[in-house]
C-alpha cells in the first residue's frame, strides 16, 4: 500500500499466493510475475484467473525455460529440417506433482511442438485421498506418467526418470 508498484513478482510459496495476488489487482497492480503453482487448487486457480482477466491486468508465469538459450537453439535445431521432422517430445522432470514441476514440462511440450492444439491427453496420476470428495478431486497429483498427441501430429510424454532432461526426437 505504501509502494504502490506498477509491476509485482510473486515469488511465495504457494499457500497464500493467490490471496497476494487479489490483494495486489485489487490495489492496482496492473502486471505480475507470478511463480509456479499459482494454487495448489484448481478451484481457487480458476477463481485469481478470472479475477486476473476481469481487471485486464498482464501476467507472465514461471516457466521460464522456453526463453533460455540452450531451449531455443535446441527448437530452432530441430526444427531446422538438419535431423528430419519433429515426431516426439519426451520429458524427464521425475515422478512429482502437477502442478509443482510439471508446469515446466507441459510448457516444454507446447514450445517445442509448436502447437497448443491437442487431439488427445493420457495420463496416470496419483491423488491424495484427502483431497477427494466423492467424484470431486482438488489436489496436485503425482504424475506416473502422461502422452499427449497434438493436431499437428507430433507426440509428447512425460516419464518419470530423474533429472531435468528434454529431448527432441526427429524422424532421422
Amino acid at each position: 500500500r505504501a509502494v504502490r508498484p506498477d509491476v509485482l513478482s510473486v515469488a511465495t510459496r504457494t499457500k497464500g499466493r493467490c490471496e497476494i495476488i487479489q490483494f495486489a489487482i485489487r490495489n492496482g497492480i496492473r502486471g505480475i510475475h507470478i511463480e509456479k503453482p499459482i494454487s495448489y487448487s484448481i478451484k481457487e486457480c480458476r477463481q485469481v484467473l478470472t479475477e486476473i482477466q476481469a481487471n485486464e491486468v498482464a501476467i507472465s508465469y514461471g516457466t521460464t525455460r522456453r526463453y533460455m538459450e540452450i531451449y531455443r537453439k535446441a527448437s530452432c535445431f530441430a526444427w531446422s529440417g538438419k535431423i528430419g521432422e519433429v515426431k516426439h517430445i519426451s520429458i524427464r522432470h521425475g515422478r512429482t506433482n502437477l502442478m509443482w514441476n510439471h508446469p515446466h514440462s507441459l510448457d516444454l511440450l507446447l514450445f517445442f511442438s509448436r502447437s497448443e492444439d491437442f487431439e488427445y491427453v493420457q495420463a496416470n496420476c496419483e491423488f491424495a485421498n484427502e483431497f477427494q470428495q466423492g467424484y470431486l478431486v482438488d489436489d496436485d497429483p503425482i504424475i506416473d506418467f502422461a502422452f499427449v498427441k497434438f493436431k499437428n501430429g507430433i507426440t509428447g510424454s512425460i516419464i518419470p526418470a530423474n533429472g531435468m532432461n528434454a529431448t527432441i526426437h526427429c524422424s532421422r
